[in-house]
């Protein structure tokens, strides 16, 4: 899914372990409660995308990311 365009996707619950969305533009796109183990966000641009409840993001995947303050994120991380 490198470099996919996903503005907008309804990707709730959705297993996407291991994935790479890397450069990807994930605009507004929803992945609450999806698993997100080892997924590669690198350069992808997450502004305005919901990732309330998603399952093992951690700070270094946000921290790849983009991200702006529309982002929602867990309540554990914050927009660095």
């Amino acid at each position: 899914m490198q470099g996919a365009k996903l503005i907008g996707a309804k990707l709730q619950q959705t297993i996407l372990i291991n994935a790479n969305l890397k450069d990807s533009d994930c605009t507004n796109a929803d992945f609450e409660r999806s698993d997100v183990t080892n997924a590669n966000f690198n350069g992808a641009d997450l502004r305005n995308a919901n990732l309330r409840g998603v399952l093992n993001l951690t700070k270094a995947q946000v921290d790849s990311a983009m991200t702006d303050a529309r982002t929602l994120l867990p309540d554990d991380l914050r927009v660095a």
